[in-house]
């Protein structure tokens, strides 16, 4: 059987020049032995991305299906890599506007991950981008450091709570627990309240909850209520883990039912960026098929609820 998968590869791989098709074409280049010719016709596809809409979203299709190490080897391209700069960097997604600036940085990065942080920072940085929260994951996946760094700066004059929401979760497993001693003892009141939101998404030390008490002191109101705000999110997933917990120790099918239930009403929906949170990757381990097609579903609906929660409450704020 396994012999026969090879010619049947190289018959499909014949077929891609007279009758090219994306999906077959990504598929074909994931396999080891046609590998290099396949990329190379999908290279060929992309050699009129100026003049055709329909390689652009060949481009468009590789960037979403190929793995790094096939796709570095299209987008070194010199027409690649300036179609992939101008998607990146400009406003309407390259020449004829296909190609998401999530794509074309992620592409960008294989080539140059210092431009493709700049081009993330600079999209995150503007209010008029479309899904900004997917930005803070991919200036902590480029460059964690200075991503510490850019994203509390942005969080101080951020003015969607929904992206500050993508930024705590995007730092998460990140240690920085000296950076938010810091800015909760700064003298400017954006600082500690990025700080207050910040941590809210964070798992959070003793010493950290100490202050976050003291905060709720604060001279400014808005500083104050973040800082509430964190301490309900922190206790609200200290009683995630333990539901976690439970469920994964359930042997009975109809606990585990409440017990997710319980979950779904309780825990962090994530976002765009990080549409299955850690505690859901749990639950979706140790439970069965019919459970984590229900979580995936329950998932994207109580996050489109929060996020119009989130951007409600900003708008009562600014009236």
């Amino acid at each position: 059987m396994l012999l026969s998968l090879l010619p049947a590869r190289c018959i499909l791989y014949d077929e891609l020049d007279r009758d090219y098709d994306q999906i077959v074409a990504t598929n074909l280049a994931h396999h080891e032995r046609i590998s290099v010719q396949v990329v190379e016709v999908i290279r060929q596809r992309l050699s009129c991305l100026g003049e055709s809409i329909h390689a652009a979203d060949d481009l468009r299709f590789a960037l979403a299906t190929l793995d790094p190490t096939c796709l570095a080897k299209i987008v070194r391209d010199p027409l690649v890599r300036d179609h992939l700069r101008e998607a990146a960097f400009g406003t309407k997604g390259g020449v004829w506007g296909v190609i998401p600036k999530t794509l074309a940085i992620r592409g960008l990065a294989l080539l140059d991950r210092r431009a493709a942080f700049h081009a993330a920072q600079k999209a995150l940085e503007n209010p008029d981008t479309r899904d900004r929260e997917h930005y803070p994951y991919l200036l902590v996946n480029l460059d964690e450091v200075a991503a510490v760094a850019v994203l509390f700066s942005q969080a101080a004059r951020e003015q969607s709570s929904w992206v500050i929401q993508a930024m705590g979760r995007a730092l998460h497993a990140v240690h920085l627990e000296e950076e938010l001693t810091s800015r909760l003892a700064s003298e400017n009141a954006g600082e500690r309240r990025a700080a207050c939101s910040i941590i809210a998404r964070q798992p959070a030390s003793d010493t950290i909850k100490c202050m976050l008490h003291g905060a709720l002191d604060d001279a400014d109101s808005s500083v104050a209520d973040a800082a509430l705000g964190a301490l309900r999110e922190i206790r609200a997933s200290e009683e995630v883990e333990k539901l976690v917990g439970a469920f994964e120790r359930e042997p009975e099918p109809d606990r585990q039912w409440l017990l997710l239930d319980a979950l779904i009403g309780t825990a962090d929906s994530g976002d765009a960026g990080q549409p299955c949170p850690a505690w859901a990757r749990r639950i979706a381990a140790a439970g069965r098929p019919m459970m984590r097609d229900y979580l995936k579903q329950q998932l994207e609906k109580q996050r489109k609820v929060a996020q119009d929660q989130a951007d409600w409450e900003d708008r009562q704020r600014r009236s």
